[in-house]
């Protein structure tokens, strides 16, 4: 495989792992260089101290000599030598006369100095001279008197001072050359390792990226791809050292007809590729940036059967919405024919007069009155799915569309024994433009709902409030509440409700997904929220198993609603009423 120009490569390691060394021992030569050279400039720098300090001490050993030499005081001169002996780095000193004789001396060294020592030593006595020789200091300072040299000076130290100092240094210099190297040693291995770990890594990645189930490639910045699997070679019908021969992604997507049907905006996206050996396919794309580096990792993952499962779906689904919208529009005629039928035996005298027979009828008249329900749903469900839903739009006043609900729902209120109120009182005298029928099929399938999951004896609120623009309703109960899982699925179709209900309530799961529907094909929004907001309703006695749930829907005013609704819509279609 063709090693990515991101990537590390075995040559890479081999390089690094190289480099490393190289400059490990670099370190540790220029460490030991630098010790070298600082530890030859200490030597000199000690020794020319060492000479700058003899040569005060003969100088101030001349000045107090002086006087003892001229009046042939040896005494004098031998306690001024004496007195050197609080001088380490003095081994001896002696002050010689004006023809080289001995005058006095201080000597810790064996033997003593004789006269025929200063004559044949290998410093010339009669100058001022400073010599190293045989690992010893040696100081001739003359001592003059008016200018003229009356005696000499000399003094003689060993090396010691300045080895000590040289000692310090080396010790020191060692250990923390040692240190270093350790150090460094310590971080070369660990680099090393690290080295040898992301070596094992890539290949691991390489192993995983060859042999894996899905079609992958890598992508340069500038579009070129690089690297390639066993499986994008199978699927593109290409030799992989052809792919990573500088092709670009985008002069492949051309050459096959890659079109793009579907895209996240983050770089995911359903494409068809055509021209492929075999058939047309369906791919899905997901590209992913590579740590570091703005080269892309691409996986095209064949979802061929996936589409052709997803295109049966929709087949059905249409098949089914176009049954159920056909055999709910045939059944509509017979059972409202039965409705009639229904309503005009229970108005017949012999029914109302016999009892028993009253209520049979009247458990028939409700069955139908059920089964008319569940076909309207079904038909608006089906006109909803099949875009063949029709809003006829007409000013129409709030307050009378709410009475018309409310005289509806009033006996099944009473039969819970309900109360509803009406917080704002009377509501606002405006009109809305609106399908009337729909808005009061929203008002109707709500409260509906709030009276049926709603313990007997609960309280139901109705309020709105004026926004800009709009108007906003709210629908609240103190029932038990609804589940927060619940919530997001409420408006979904065939949701069944008792399921998070104590009490079994019927229906099939239709009237909230038309309430939502109908309001959001007028370009409203309709939600739900539980348990209600505390302190929201101050009317609304909540508390224990009674959470309550609140429905809000909001609705453009008609001076707006023609601005917004488009009559031109596919999922519905728009016509004002004159």
């Amino acid at each position: 495989m063709k090693p990515h120009s991101d990537r590390y490569s075995s040559s890479n390691y081999a390089l690094y792992q190289r480099i490393g060394f190289f400059f490990f021992t670099a370190f540790s030569l220029i460490i030991v260089i630098t010790i070298v050279m600082v530890f030859t400039v200490l030597y000199f720098v000690s020794k020319n101290e060492m000479r700058k300090d003899l040569s005060t001490l003969a100088n101030l050993i001349g000045i107090n000599c002086a006087a003892p030499i001229l009046f042939s005081d040896q005494k004098a001169a031998q306690d001024i030598l004496s007195a050197l002996q609080a001088i380490p780095q003095v081994k001896a000193a002696y002050i010689l006369n004006e023809t080289n004789e001995i005058f006095a001396g201080y000597d810790h060294l064996a033997p003593k100095k004789s006269a025929a020592f200063f004559q044949q030593s290998p410093v010339n006595i009669n100058t001022d001279e400073f010599r190293f020789w045989e690992n010893r200091y040696y100081l001739f300072s003359p001592i003059s008197f008016e200018g003229k040299i009356i005696g000499r000076v000399y003094i003689e130290s060993d090396l010691e001072r300045v080895y000590t100092r040289l000692r310090w240094f080396a010790g020191t210099a060692m250990i923390l050359a040692i240190l270093f190297i350790l150090i460094v040693g310590f971080l070369f291995k660990k680099l090393d390792s690290a080295i040898t770990a992301l070596k094992e890594s890539e290949n691991r990645y390489r192993r995983v990226f060859e042999n894996t189930g899905t079609a992958m490639f890598i992508c340069d910045e500038d579009g070129t791809i690089s690297m390639v699997n066993a499986m994008f070679e199978k699927v593109s019908g290409q030799k992989k050292e052809a792919l990573e021969q500088k092709v670009r992604w985008a002069d492949l997507a051309e050459r096959y007809h890659i079109q793009i049907e579907k895209s996240s905006g983050q770089g995911d996206y359903d494409v068809t590729w055509r021209n492929l050996p075999g058939s047309n396919k369906h791919f899905y794309v997901k590209t992913d940036f590579l740590p570091g580096t703005r080269s892309r990792i691409v996986s095209v993952i064949d979802i061929t059967e996936i589409k052709k499962a997803e295109e049966e779906l929709r087949k059905s689904e249409k098949l089914k919405t176009e049954f159920i919208y056909t055999t709910s529009h045939e059944l509509r005629t017979p059972i409202q024919s039965m409705l009639l039928g229904v309503s005009d035996l229970l108005e017949a005298e012999d029914i109302r007069n016999n009892l028993s027979l009253y209520e049979d009828v009247e458990l028939v008249a409700n069955g139908v009155k059920r089964l008319a329900q569940l076909v309207e749903n079904l038909l608006d469900l089906s006109q909803i799915e099949t875009s063949k839903t029709r809003f006829v739009l007409k000013e129409s006043p709030v307050n009378q569309m709410i009475d018309h609900v409310l005289k509806e729902v009033a006996p099944l209120a009473e039969s819970y024994r309900h109360e509803i109120r009406r917080l704002t009182s009377p509501w606002p005298d405006r009109s809305i433009l609106v399908d009337k029928g729909k808005i009061e099929q929203v008002f109707s399938n709500l409260i509906g709902n709030a009276i049926k999951f709603t313990p007997e004896g609960g309280v139901i609120l109705l309020d709105c409030k004026i926004e800009t623009e709009r108007i906003r309703f709210f629908i609240a109960d103190n029932g038990y509440g609804i589940p927060e899982h619940a919530q997001r699925d409420i408006f979904k179709k065939f949701f069944q409700a008792e399921s998070f209900t104590p009490d079994h309530v019927g229906g099939i799961g239709l009237g909230l997904t038309i309430c939502k529907h109908i309001v959001e094909g007028h370009q409203g929004e309709i939600t739900c929220i539980s348990p209600v907001p505390e302190g929201m309703f101050p009317d609304l006695p909540l508390g224990g198993e009674r959470q309550g749930s609140l429905f809000t829907f909001y609705l453009p005013m008609a001076s707006q609603a023609l601005q917004i609704l488009d009559p031109g819509a596919d999922d519905f279609r728009v016509v004002k009423a004159e």
